[in-house]
């Protein structure tokens, strides 16, 4: 049985306090360790309908609620909450191994905060005729969702290949077809598929200006529409062949070509 939004938040950051009450206070570990063995007894046991329900082709109705939830979900101090904690959970990642050195102009890896890749996808609205493409995109949270709750094909583009191939490992696992991961330079790529196109700030600098104007470039080819969240939102913006109704580094923003 799948719990609730309400419950599934509850669920999670009970786990939370009490991981927090062994680090602050190691003399109570026996009996907090035995609970936070409870909880994860019960976290096992509500994950396992998910991932049924996504390899029988069911994940939209599943994630429904979550999706609903991250869309209304206001910005917070903290970047992550127990939509995360629940997705880690969810998506069977392998360990990627170290990550590959950075060059000029790349960002340090980080995944889309949970409600905010539910917030971007409840927007975007994909369809069947829609083709996803992720630039920069790490273990390929939004296109492994995106896979799972719509019926877009999907593409993550991304340096790093322990990353890809670890992504790649989560969506054979959950039996998700209509989605590729490759290990590419975004400058690179061909983007000549794409009709929604998502960035995370992966880069900036003169990498991110070389990649909007490859984007610029296929906008003179046919109309798609861009995501965005972080610093890089507020390149886009001073973009004039993009539009959006409204624009905030700290949310999910739409850019329409």
């Amino acid at each position: 049985m799948r719990p609730t939004p309400d419950l599934l938040r509850a669920h999670f950051e009970t786990i939370e306090s009490l991981e927090t009450l062994l680090e602050e206070d190691p003399s109570q570990r026996e009996q907090v360790t035995e609970h936070l063995d409870r909880l994860d007894q019960v976290t096992r046991s509500f994950i396992e309908p998910y991932r049924r329900a996504i390899a029988e082709g069911n994940g939209r109705r599943a994630l429904l609620p979550l999706l609903t939830e991250g869309s209304d979900s206001p910005p917070s101090a903290h970047s992550y909450d127990h939509l995360d904690s629940f997705l880690a959970e969810l998506l069977p990642f392998d360990d990627p191994g170290d990550p590959v050195a950075l060059s000029p102009d790349m960002v340090f890896y980080q995944p889309t905060p949970a409600r905010h890749a539910f917030a971007f996808l409840h927007a975007a609205q994909l369809t069947a005729n829609d083709t996803l493409i992720d630039i920069g995109s790490g273990l390929g949270h939004v296109p492994l969702l995106a896979a799972i709750t719509s019926d877009a094909s999907c593409m993550g583009i991304e340096q790093d290949m322990g990353l890809v191939r670890s992504a790649t490992s989560c969506a054979e696992a959950l039996h998700l077809s209509r989605i590729a991961f490759h290990t590419e330079d975004a400058r690179d790529a061909d983007f000549s598929r794409g009709t929604v196109f998502y960035l995370y700030s992966p880069f900036t600098g003169a990498m991110l200006d070389q990649v909007i104007e490859r984007l610029r470039l296929e906008a003179a080819q046919r109309p798609f529409r861009i995501g965005t969240l972080g610093p890089c939102t507020n390149v886009f913006a001073r973009q004039p062949w993009l539009h959006a109704a409204s624009v905030d580094e700290h949310r999910p923003t739409l850019f329409y070509t």
